[in-house]
């Protein structure tokens, strides 16, 4: 039986029991991944970030959703920035 109740018009488990899932082991990783995030952290580390604050999405649980935007690999990436309303942020870096 699945272990999941869900709204959908399908079952996102597919028959499997959590046990099932959780038996289910990681592939193996391609034999130059490694080097590929190693080579991808160097350049993205060349790269000046330009972080800048975007549109206030929404304010809830005492918290602020912000629209960001920075320079990375490949040119402008959008993200959201969730911060306190009140005192400063704790985690991050």
């Amino acid at each position: 039986m699945p272990f999941a109740t869900h709204p959908f018009g399908f079952d996102p488990t597919h028959g499997h029991t959590l046990d099932d899932l959780l038996t289910i082991g990681p592939p193996d990783a391609p034999p130059d991944f490694d080097a590929f995030w190693r080579e991808s952290k160097a350049a993205a580390d060349g790269i000046p970030p330009r972080p800048r604050l975007g549109r206030l999405v929404e304010e809830r649980d005492g918290c602020q959703v912000r629209e960001i935007s920075y320079d990375t690999l490949g040119g402008r990436c959008a993200a959201l920035l969730v911060l306190p309303i009140d005192g400063p942020a704790r985690h991050g870096s």
